[in-house]
């Protein structure tokens, strides 16, 4: 009986091993520029990759963006993304990407609250240049937002239309816990001047008759 259950033993311990050994990465949120966003308003948020195990080389990615809760179309995309993490040094394919030496976009709003965006390494050449991930959040989107009404929305990325492939076009498993967005209601003063800003359209458009 000794036997049977040593080796039933080892191999669970090893199982464990393997799987702990294999790379997940984690995707996580900065909080929303400004913040917090205003009903009537423009603002970003910035979406960061790591790999706590430092073990995976990242060579590409597809990932869906989803926004939901609030009043229904209350935060949406972008109609136009700005791809602003292209520019910075801290983007996880600085130097190695594909979207900035073919110049195309990243991604695609899909509808007001769909964004899809894809990126791969290239050496310059056509060729891969996988990244090595660190356990430090490294930058993977900008994401430019409008609010236009006030309210709680949730922004994650979809576990089934979203994938990240390493060097040998395997998949790497990925978490998501996504993040809260609270868009506010304008201040009165900011809502006055809205009023005072209208009301001289109108006169002017009444005077120009």
């Amino acid at each position: 009986m000794i036997k049977p259950f040593l080796s039933l033993t080892i191999w669970l311990t090893s199982l464990a091993i393997c799987s702990h050994a294999s790379a997940a990465i984690t995707l996580s949120y900065s909080n929303p520029n400004p913040n917090p966003l205003v009903a009537g308003s423009q603002g970003i948020i910035d979406v960061f990759i790591r790999d706590d195990m430092a073990a995976a080389s990242l060579d590409a990615f597809l990932v869906e963006f989803g926004l939901s809760g609030g009043p229904a179309g209350g935060l949406v995309f972008s109609a136009t993304q700005s791809d602003a993490q292209l520019a910075d040094p801290q983007y996880v394919f600085a130097g190695r990407s594909s979207a900035v030496i073919n110049a195309t976009p990243v991604g695609t709003v899909v509808d007001p609250v769909t964004y899809s965006g894809f990126d791969a390494t290239n050496d310059g050449l056509g060729g891969a240049f996988p990244i090595a991930l660190s356990a430090s959040n490294q930058l993977l989107f900008r994401l430019d937002l409008n609010a236009l009404a006030a309210g709680t929305y949730t922004l994650s990325a979809s576990a089934t239309n979203s994938l990240f492939l390493d060097g040998g076009v395997s998949e790497i498993p990925f978490s998501d816990p996504g993040t809260t967005i609270t868009v506010a209601v304008p201040e009165p003063s900011t809502m006055l001047l809205s009023c005072f800003a209208l009301a001289g359209m109108g006169y002017r458009r009444i005077r120009n008759r």
